[in-house]
């Protein structure tokens, strides 16, 4: 089964791939070094953000861009397309498929988070694939966030078979740079 995308592309952030049909772009914007894309689901907190970083350094804390905002809020605002408070349910490392070619560097995570946008009240379960990514000078944070088709506690099995369905279709045709 496919899930319906379609293409997105963003100059500024250097970024080409597809977002779920129907997304709407939310534009960009720059904060010194950082270039940040956002794209946002029909589903509150669902949607792609995208985070360029220039000055990148080979011994530059990969895993820190991500970590660090996570240990403070919760959830790395660079990481949902709209506002609002996190917690997070389960989170590690990424499925395989979480993957870019010619990355000089590259770490991914995946979890489960449970979001509430600001604008209501109602949690929404998220499953959140972050993928980060350094080629020469240049690093990018890419992270997709849907919403999850399974409970806390699902098996493997039923995880892969929903929520990891969705996100293949979605990092297979991304490129960077």
């Amino acid at each position: 089964m496919t899930w319906p995308v379609a293409p997105a592309a963003h100059a500024d952030v250097r970024f080409s791939g597809v977002v779920g049909e129907g997304w709407t772009p939310l534009g960009s914007e720059t904060l010194g070094r950082q270039t940040t894309a956002r794209w946002a689901g029909a589903v509150s907190g669902e949607g792609l953000v995208v985070t360029l970083l220039t000055g990148a350094t080979a011994d530059g804390d990969l895993a820190g861009w991500l970590d660090l905002p996570m240990a403070v809020t919760g959830v790395d605002p660079q990481t949902v397309p709209v506002s609002g408070a996190g917690e997070v349910v389960t989170w590690g490392e990424a499925p395989d498929f979480l993957t870019v070619p010619d990355a000089d560097q590259q770490l991914a995570r995946s979890g489960l988070v449970r979001f509430v946008p600001h604008e209501r009240a109602r949690p929404e379960l998220l499953r959140g694939y972050v993928l980060l990514a350094r080629r020469g000078d240049v690093a990018w944070k890419v992270a997709y966030s849907l919403s999850s088709a399974v409970l806390p506690g699902a098996s493997a099995d039923e995880v892969d078979l929903n929520d990891h369905a969705r996100a293949r279709e979605l990092f297979g045709p991304l490129r960077l740079g």
